[in-house]
């Protein structure tokens, strides 16, 4: 498809994902910590998926049921980094005060040449008289209540589940897509790289939704849609 098929297959599939973690994960360390965890969990999943093709190679010719094992895999580690979260939430609360209170520190606060206290609401003058400025730096679309929150957490940790998914599905068959075109006699052969790159690109954003169900239904327990997200990625991932 040679390099503008190529690089029409990467911002098909990377683009959405890429530009929602610039757009509202990057801007934000919390975001940011969650996120690498989230993907290397996802790895983690990845680990286990070999794990199981290669028992599963060893007993059988028929490896197909690799692809459930995979999914399943991908929702354990998920459910997983659901309970290590909420392990982990107090200490998460601790950094997003200490964040806050970063941001909104005093940055000068000048005292007079006695030696006193300053004076609170003391204009500066030019003789040098005492006053104390504090400046926020907290970016205008972040707030301190917004820092941290279990729905917050669930959308950067789909986030993560999709971007690293994406990369490891798509990245294989772009690079072929790099290559020297290829004649095909059909035309529905064609739209491999196309396909496949779309494909990638609504499994990254399902993940998002996902998480955010899967994080709710944990919390309140209910199994029901536990069921249907799981079965719904099984049969997703049965058509690809």
């Amino acid at each position: 498809m040679t390099r503008v098929g190529g690089i029409g297959c990467a911002l098909i599939g990377f683009g959405p994902s890429t530009i929602l973690f610039f757009l509202t994960t990057v801007v934000s360390p919390l975001k940011l910590i969650v996120l690498t965890g989230s993907g290397f969990f996802w790895v983690l999943s990845l680990l286990l998926t070999s794990l199981v093709w290669i028992v599963l190679n060893l007993l059988t010719s028929h490896i197909a049921s690799s692809l459930v094992a995979a999914v399943l895999s991908q929702e354990l580690m998920r459910f997983v980094f659901y309970k290590l979260i909420i392990m982990a939430e107090n200490g998460l609360q601790v950094i997003a005060a200490s964040v806050q209170a970063y941001n909104t520190r005093p940055v000068s606060q000048l005292t007079s040449s006695d030696g006193t206290e300053p004076v609170t609401g003391a204009r500066p003058t030019i003789s040098g008289a005492t006053y104390e400025s504090r400046v926020s730096f907290r970016p205008k679309k972040e707030r301190a209540s917004k820092l941290l929150n279990r729905s917050g957490v669930a959308y950067v940790a789909g986030l993560g589940f999709g971007l690293m998914g994406c990369i490891f599905e798509l990245l294989p068959n772009v690079t072929v897509a790099f290559g020297s075109g290829v004649g095909f006699e059909m035309w529905k052969s064609k739209t491999f790289f196309v396909v496949a790159a779309f494909e990638a690109m609504c499994l990254s954003l399902l993940h998002i939704f996902w998480s955010l169900i899967l994080f709710e239904a944990y919390k309140r327990k209910s199994y029901i849609h536990v069921i249907v997200v799981i079965s719904t990625h099984v049969l997703l991932s049965c058509l690809t």
